[in-house]
């Protein structure tokens, strides 16, 4: 690799073996049903209709011109906006000049990080998450440290021994840290923090002068779980009066996109809210070019549909019955699985004679010869003894959910029925 810069061979180097199957192989969907991504397919055909009439009645000529707006363009950060003083009850309402438009999630983090940090200093990113999306986006280009803080259990996450967790992470941290990011809703987990975990969250970063970033993409995906003892309503970091509890809003920071909650991962489009100034144009000199004019008209043309409302009801609703679904499969089966109240997945114990990370993935190769796809603890910082647990995305079409449902329970049974007197990989070669 002389031909490549040192970060160039550096990034192909750590990341490139370890790219999903799903990326690296041309898959036919007869054959194999992909799992392991958080699409969203429950609202895909009322999105795809809105889009389809806008670009059949208001694609003109200037779509082809350079983006306008250099944060994002001027309807669409007002429909961002209402939705946002909708949806996600802001203490202060979210006005255009609090959004920058980036090319989605994605597109956020690579852009948060950039602002934030220099090359060399780190972001702490408490676990579980979700290794292979934040170690990338928040360092590929920007040359910064992503620092996994582990937990002791998953108790933990939600818990009392959230801050004192993150204290020692920040003492331990290995190079000078700069903000910190949180999945909210969470990810892997399905659950939301509540408004006192964030206002802690928020404290903790004021104490030691870091910036919050709240990742709320799965905001709009509440599904509900009747397991759940004490279920949590999302609550958004933008909910929160920060100067109230101490707290500067200018360096709390908030992601949104279109992929999770409107099914449109596709688009590229997501947003940075933000109270700085500052950080909103650095953000936009890496990203004002980045969106397409096209995933713009889409967006604002779902974003302003009178069936707006309608489609965030059925996201929920549809949610709910594909994971019910799931549910009843995994009970029905005994197979252990975490109760989850939002999101597009769940986790589940699919391989529960597995004792090492090895036996995990040596598990999840199973499952993919079976013809189904999915991420395994191993790929989300799961706490040590966490294992044989698999990340199950379930927000797929009906007929597909059922279909990779019997794979699964074909699969689990041979897996059942050999583990405890053949290998692994032995009985991989026999499915």
């Amino acid at each position: 690799m002389t031909e490549l810069s040192k970060r160039g061979a550096q990034n192909v180097g750590i990341y490139i073996g370890h790219l999903p199957v799903s990326l690296t192989e041309v898959v036919d969907d007869s054959s194999w049903i992909d799992l392991s991504f958080a699409e969203n397919y429950t609202i895909r055909k009322e999105a795809l209709e809105i889009f389809r009439n806008a670009a059949a009645t208001e694609v003109t000529g200037e779509d082809f011109n350079w983006p306008h707006g250099f944060w994002g363009e001027a309807r669409l950060l007002a429909a961002l906006s209402s939705l946002f003083n909708t949806y996600f009850a802001p203490f202060e309402p979210v006005e255009n000049k609090n959004i920058v438009l980036t090319a989605g999630a994605a597109g956020s983090l690579d852009g948060l990080a950039w602002s934030l940090c220099d090359p060399g200093e780190g972001i702490l990113v408490p676990c579980p998450y979700h290794a292979g999306a934040y170690e990338v986006f928040l360092s590929i280009h920007t040359g910064i440290v992503p620092i996994p803080v582990g937990v002791g259990n998953l108790d933990d996450v939600f818990g009392e021994g959230m801050i004192p967790t993150l204290e020692m992470g920040l003492r331990n941290a290995p190079v000078p840290v700069k903000a910190m990011v949180v999945t909210n809703p969470h990810n892997p987990l399905g659950r939301c923090y509540s408004k006192q975990n964030l206002i802690e969250l928020m404290q903790f970063c004021q104490r030691h002068n870091l910036h919050l970033i709240s990742d709320e993409v799965f905001a709009l995906s509440e599904h509900g779980c009747s397991d759940l003892r004490q279920p949590r309503k999302f609550t958004s970091a933008l909910a929160i009066d920060a100067a109230a509890h101490g707290c500067d809003a200018s360096k709390i920071h908030v992601i949104w996109s279109m992929s999770k909650d409107l099914g449109a991962t596709g688009a590229r489009l997501g947003c940075v809210v933000t109270r700085s100034k500052d950080v909103r144009d650095s953000i936009a000199l890496v990203a004002h070019t980045n969106v397409s004019n096209l995933s713009i008209l889409f967006a604002r043309a779902l974003l302003t549909s009178p069936r707006l409302h309608t489609i965030i009801q059925l996201n929920s609703s549809r949610l709910a019955t594909a994971f019910a679904r799931i549910r009843a499969f995994f009970e029905a089966n005994s197979i252990e699985y975490l109760p989850c109240e939002v999101t597009t997945f769940v986790l589940a114990r699919l391989a529960p004679y597995t004792q090492t990370r090895d036996d995990e993935k040596t598990a999840v190769a199973f499952y993919q010869k079976a013809g189904v796809l999915f991420f395994s603890a191993a790929d989300y910082h799961m706490p040590s003894d966490f294992k044989g647990w698999m990340r199950v995305s379930f927000a797929v079409e009906p007929e597909r959910l059922d279909m990779a449902i019997d794979r699964l329970k074909a699969a689990y049974e041979i897996y059942i029925a050999r583990s405890q007197t053949i290998s692994l990989g032995h009985y991989i070669d026999n499915v």
